[in-house]
Parts: C-alpha cells; structure tokens; sequence
C-alpha cells in the first residue's frame, strides 16, 4: 500500500513538474480570476444602489452672511434651530457628492478584485515552483482540520488553523520563488539565495516567522464585534501593520547580525573570502538576502491586513441593520460616516495658523520685563561683551525671554475663558476647495484634569455657515464635519469658537485650551488602498535601512555588542518623534539667564541624536495610516533620499573595514 501511494504521488509530482501543465494551468488559474471578477463586477452593478437622503430632506446651508448674533429673546436667528439639531451631520447633509461616494463602497469590486489577483498570483507561483499538487494536499487537510474544529464545537479553532495554512502557504511559496529569481551565479545573488536559505534553516528565524504568522491568524479573533466598527478597523491597522512590522525588524537585524558574526567567529567565512569574492559583494549579498526576505514578510502580512480590512468594512456598523443602512433610514450612522472619511480614506490636513506678533509691542515687552527684573537684581542680563553698560542685555537672554513670552502667548491664544471668543485661521486650502468634499475639523479640549464625566459646550462660528453649539466631552479627540463653503476665494478658512453656549448665553464652566496640534483641518486627496500601498513601501524602506546598520556594526563587533548597538540605533529611531516632543518642556537655562552644565549635556545629546533619526521618524507610516492621513510623496522621497544616504555611508563605511580584516585566514584547525 505504502509503495503504491509513493508510485502514485510520484506520478503526480512529474506532472506538476511538466511544462504543459504548467502553462495548462497557468491559464485556467488567469481565465477563471478574470471570469469571477467581471461576474462579480455585473452582479454588483445590477444591485440597485442605496439612494442617499434627497436634497430636501437635507438642511441648506444658509446665504452667505456674518456670524448670526443672538436675539434679544436669545433664541437663534432663523435657520439656527435647524443646524443646532444638525451639528452632528450639518457637513455631511451639505454635500450629497460625499454621500453617493461612500454609498458607491458598498458595490465597489476592488476589494474582491484584489483578494482574487492575490490569489491567482499565489497559484501561479505554486504553479511553476511544480509544488501544485503538495499544497493542493495541504489546501484539503486544512479544510479537513477547519471542519473537525467545528464539529468539536471550537469556532476559534476553525479561522485560526485556516489562517495559520493560508499564511504559512503563501510565505513558503513566496519564498521558493524568491529563490528561483535568486539563481544566478553572480557573487551577490548567489550570497543572497544562501541568506534565504539561511533564514530556513535557523531556528531563531522559524521562531519569529511562527510568531509573526500567528500573530496575524489570532488578530480577528482579539476583536470585540460590539465595538464600533471604525474601532475594529483602527485596530487591525494598527496592530496588523505595526506589529508585523516590529517582528520583521527584529528578525531582519538578528538574522543580519548572526549570518555575518557567526560565519566570522566560527571560521566559516574563508571559504567565501578565498573564493573571487569582493567585501563589497559579500555586504551587498547579505543586504538583497535579508531585504528580499523582509520584502516577502511584508508581502504577506500587508495582504492579510488589506483583506481583512477590507472585510470589516464589508460588515454591520454600530446602529446599521445591514451595511450601509441605517436602522432609522436617515443616511449614515455615525461610526460609518466617521470610518469613511477619516480612517478609510488618505486626508490632507492643516493646523490653526500660530499667533501673529508684533514685533515692536513684543521688544517693548521683553524690555519692560528685563527692566522689571533688573530692580531685584542689578546685573540681570547684562551684556558680557560690555558689563560696564547698564543699559545692554545679553542677546542669549533677549532671546529665550522672547521664546518664553511666544510659547506663553500662544498658549493664551489657545485658551479660552468661560464666554471667551477666539478666531483661528487655516490657510492654503486651495485644493480642498477644488476637491469640494466635505472638510474634517478635528480637535480636543483640554481643562484641569480632564473629568470624563465633564461636557462643555462650544460654539462654532464658520463662515457662509450657521453658528450651531457642539457638546464635546475632555480630552478625547472630536470631529465636525464642515461643508467645503467655508474656505474663501484666498484658500483660507475662518472659525470662531466661544467657549459657552452663545444662543442661550449660558458660559463655559471653566476656562479650556486646545492643546498643540489639536485643531486642524482636513480633506480627502486620495483613497486609502493608495495610501496604504505608500505606507508598506515606507515600511520597506525603513527595514532596508536597518539591516544595513545591522552589517555595519557586524563587520567590526561581536555579536552581543553588535546587537546592542543595532537595537539602540533601532529603538532611537522609532522614539524619536517623542524625544523632541519631550525636549520641548526640557531647558538648560533657568529663569534668571543661567545655564545648567548638565542639562545643557543632555540636550545637546539629545538633539544630536534626535536630529539624526529625523528623516526616519518624520515618515511615521503606521500612525498615518490609522488616522487616515496621507502620506505624501514628497515626505517619502525625502524618507527615501535621506535613507539612501544614510545607507550609502554605511555600506561604504562597513566595505572599507571588511576589506582592511583578514577574513581568509585559515585557523589551521
């Protein structure tokens, strides 16, 4: 029995090796993909959209006028009444183009375009590896393992083996196709088939790839279904990508750095060296190896997280009774209006513009102050180039003076007292107003200690708009959606917001602030799934840099301190952004003027090397990704370009060294 099961899988394995069925099924796999998606595209197109609510129904916005004032009855002015109960919806109600776009999601075939030409093109690379017929086997005992779990009444078990084959199958396939493209006898390409074998072999590597592979499997099943579905989806994106990415790096940097210290140190590396084998060659092979395999990785992680969200987004929002439809009929729901046109899109934002000083009243204040100071203490801020003058001030004084009275005033500027009004300006919108989609007004309010059981009311005054009164609760971020009137002719949009309620005349409890950075707007550029792809690339281009800091320090470390060093340089990196925010609040003058040796050390320090990693860390892929920015192409050329130059250094740095040791020397053992 054994004997004629091995004849007859042996039959089937020339078979898959034959080039006729190779090419015989190459073009099943192509014609029966082409023939699903466009069966898939007619059906969807004959389902007959969902009608958005009809232009009546909707609040117009009002004529162009001033902020209407309260009348002396206080009640609003005419229309208000209507855009207070509408404040939630009042941007969205305003431009039915958004509506029918997001309704139009609903029988998008893109994502199921994408999940078949990933899996025909995972076929046709099994297809030609000749290994058809082995994951054709593996295909069925995981539809057998998914059945026996639901038959044992384990319905975590079913999706968790499912997606343990699924990624496993497209990670070897991937792999050994790698390979194939690796099978020339070039020095680099040939170090770089070796690396990926390499990774195979090692234990420390399968552990990572069987981590990183069931981190992905187990991700659906941490999903509360209750939550709000935009939280669902922010989840995955940020743990599926975020996550991946971290355990890639990981592995990427040790597998670096233990294939070129560990052929060093256990002598195995003069059977290369002796060979017609440059240094250079040899840095450049283990580079392609070990990006080429994070490029597989990412690969397969970033499709899983793409169709997986993808899937969610399919699925029932909070008060929707099926997709897209709402319980009550009234248009979207909240959690679908919000995970459309702030997380599954690609937005372009702009900040509140800063305070505008004058700079003479400011010099007059710095002056008043210095003199104020100098009645306690004489010889406050007297010029060190000419103490004798009483009336010179030390330039380095002047100017943290004016640095402090900025920050303070700027802090006043974004803080508001109980009935307190301020007008903030968002400039160089030029291209929203041509888009003419629905803006996003995005912020947060800060007060003592953020109570969350505290609710202020504000009042929103934009122009070519009603005022209307949000209630927002502290310290969480809010959103508003605007109509895209509100930007002027110069590009430029104006918003007054009272701290209170201006129609009822009842104050703000307290005085609050909007912290930096928490007031901005935004407005769709692209789509997500662009965005997305950009952000996988920046991702390979950050482990791409990593590695090459990996084979710099392994050409002249050990292997501990190598890992020490590469791990520090990894984690300085990512925490970068952090560490300038956290210098913003550390200063090495005092408030007379003094400076502190110590401090001045540590920041000095600090700045060195926040401003080295700067390139790496003003990309923050991930983080975009989940807040719907969009990452633009100018940040990533210059992520690119910064990158590649760091890169380049380092590989001539470590080239040099490598070609300085002798490598080939033969232990005689």
């Amino acid at each position: 029995m054994y004997q004629w099961v091995l004849r007859q899988w042996q039959m089937l394995d020339r078979l898959a090796q034959s080039r006729i069925f190779k090419i015989i099924a190459s073009c099943v796999v192509i014609l029966a993909a082409v023939a699903y998606i466009g069966v898939y595209a007619l059906n969807r197109q004959s389902i007959a959209p969902i009608q958005a609510p009809a232009a009546d129904s909707a609040p117009a916005p009002t004529a162009p006028a001033p902020a209407a004032a309260p009348t002396d009855a206080g009640k609003p002015a005419d229309g208000a009444s209507a855009a207070e109960e509408s404040a939630d919806d009042v941007g969205m109600k305003s431009s039915l183009r958004a509506i029918n776009d997001i309704m139009k999601a609903r029988n998008d075939p893109t994502r199921v375009a994408v999940m078949v030409a990933e899996i025909a093109g995972l076929l046709l690379v099994v297809i030609w590896l000749g290994l058809t017929f082995m994951y054709l086997g593996l295909a069925i005992l995981g539809i057998l393992a998914y059945f026996i779990a639901m038959w044992l009444h384990i319905p975590v078990a079913g999706p968790l083996i499912g997606g343990v084959i699924v990624l496993s199958a497209a990670f070897t396939a991937l792999i050994s196709g790698l390979r194939m493209l690796l099978s020339g006898s070039n020095p680099v390409i040939a170090i770089a088939r070796n690396v990926l074998t390499e990774s195979i072999r090692m234990k420390a590597s399968l552990v990572f790839m069987i981590l990183l592979v069931f981190m992905l499997a187990c991700l659906p099943q941490w999903l509360d279904e209750h939550s709000p579905l935009r939280y669902r989806v922010q989840t995955v994106l940020q743990f599926g990508t975020g996550m991946s990415f971290w355990i890639i790096a990981l592995l990427t940097m040790l597998l670096t750095l233990s294939s070129i210290c560990f052929e060093q140190r256990d002598k195995v590396i003069w059977q290369t060296m002796t060979k017609p084998v440059q240094p250079w060659q040899y840095l450049l092979g283990k580079w392609v190896g070990v990006v080429g395999l994070a490029g597989v990785l990412l690969i397969v992680c970033a499709s899983g997280v793409f169709l997986f969200t993808e899937y969610l987004r399919g699925q029932t929002a909070i008060n929707e009774v099926s997709p897209y439809v709402s319980a009550d009929g009234q248009g979207l729901t909240e959690d679908r209006k919000v995970l459309e046109t702030q997380i599954l899109v690609a937005r372009d934002s702009v900040r509140a513009a800063p305070p505008v000083f004058d700079e003479t009243k400011l010099s007059n204040t710095i002056n008043d102050f210095i003199a104020k100071e100098r009645k306690s203490n004489p010889d406050f801020a007297l010029d060190p180039r000419n103490p004798a003058d009483p009336n010179g001030i030390d330039p380095n004084v002047r100017e943290k003076v004016r640095e402090d009275l900025t920050k303070v005033y700027t802090e006043m500027f974004r803080t508001l007292e109980p009935a307190e009004s301020e007008t903030y300006e968002f400039k160089g919108m030029q291209a929203a107003k041509v888009i003419g989609m629905p803006l996003v007004l995005k912020f947060r309010v800060d007060s003592g200690s953020n109570r969350p059981d505290e609710v202020f009311k504000l009042t929103f005054a934009f122009n070519h708009m009603v005022p209307f009164v949000k209630e927002v609760v502290l310290g969480q971020d809010m959103v508003l959606l605007i109509p895209p009137d509100v930007i002027d002719d110069n590009g430029d949009a104006l918003v007054t917001i009272t701290n209170g309620d201006m129609f009822t005349k009842i104050p703000g409890t307290a005085s609050m602030m909007f912290p930096k950075g928490g007031l901005e707007l935004s407005y769709p550029v692209a789509s997500y799934r662009e965005n997305y792809i950009r952000v996988m690339f920046v991702l390979w281009i950050k482990l791409a840099f990593l590695v090459m800091v990996a084979i710099f320090c392994a050409t002249f470390m050990s292997f501990p301190v190598a890992c020490l060093v590469t791990l520090g340089v990894f984690f300085s990196a990512e925490t970068t952004t952090f560490l300038f925010n956290a210098l913003d609040y550390y200063d090495a003058v005092d408030q007379e003027g003094n400076i502190a040796i110590a401090k001045l050390v540590i920041r000095s320090i600090s700045l060195g090397v926040a401003y080295l990693f700067k390139a790496y860390a003003d990309l923050k892929p991930v983080e975009r990704l989940v807040e719907g920015e969009l990452v633009p192409m100018r940040d990533v050329a210059i992520g690119l370009l910064g990158l590649s130059v760091a890169s380049g250094f380092l590989f001539a740095s470590a080239s040099f060294i490598f070609r300085r040791r002798e490598l080939a020397t033969y232990s005689g053992q």
